[in-house]
């Protein structure tokens, strides 16, 4: 993709972000679609990808939110990066296991970010944060995710651009 194209996604996901968020309560688990493209681009493209993107987008998040800023930047580094080293060990073409890595890894990432934010003195019950925040927005992202990993895997993967079938890894690059 140009240059320009990686611009536009990314302006359309901070769009998105802060309308699909104003659609919510404060208070109230909303659906992260900077963890989705984190996720979703760590899965496609691999580790690098998915932890700059996680990087972009999270300091993007935390500049608008305006609090601990920098600690959604590495915790959505953390998810991107992660997915793409879970890509590799896992089928890519089954979206029911795309769905269930999102929902962990959005899990894992909410919890980190609970638990940093303790760290550094945010005084709250971070169980309570978890099941509160992170499994709501687990779910929003199991959805979310497969859908738009679809949409890029059918991109990547057609005929007429000559790119070769992408085979599902299992036990890693052996056979490569």
């Amino acid at each position: 993709m140009p240059a320009w194209g990686w611009g536009i996604a990314y302006t359309c996901t901070v769009f998105l972000q802060l309308a699909v968020s104003s659609l919510f309560p404060p208070g109230q688990a909303a659906p992260d679609f900077f963890l989705v493209a984190a996720v979703a681009l760590g899965l496609l493209r691999g580790a690098g990808p998915g932890l700059a993107a996680g990087l972009l987008l999270g300091l993007t998040g935390d500049l608008i939110g305006g609090r601990l800023v920098g600690l959604g930047a590495l915790t959505l580094a953390f998810g991107g990066g992660l997915a793409g080293l879970i890509t590799r060990r896992v089928f890519r073409d089954n979206l029911v296991v795309v769905s269930a890595i999102a929902l962990v890894l959005a899990l894992f990432t909410v919890a980190g970010y609970a638990v940093f934010g303790w760290a550094l003195g945010v005084r709250f019950n971070t169980w309570r944060a978890i099941v509160a925040i992170g499994v709501p927005v687990g779910l929003y992202s199991s959805v979310f995710v497969p859908l738009v990993y679809a949409t890029g895997f059918h991109a990547l993967n057609k005929p007429e651009q000559g790119l070769p079938d992408r085979r599902p890894l299992s036990g890693g690059d052996a056979g490569e």
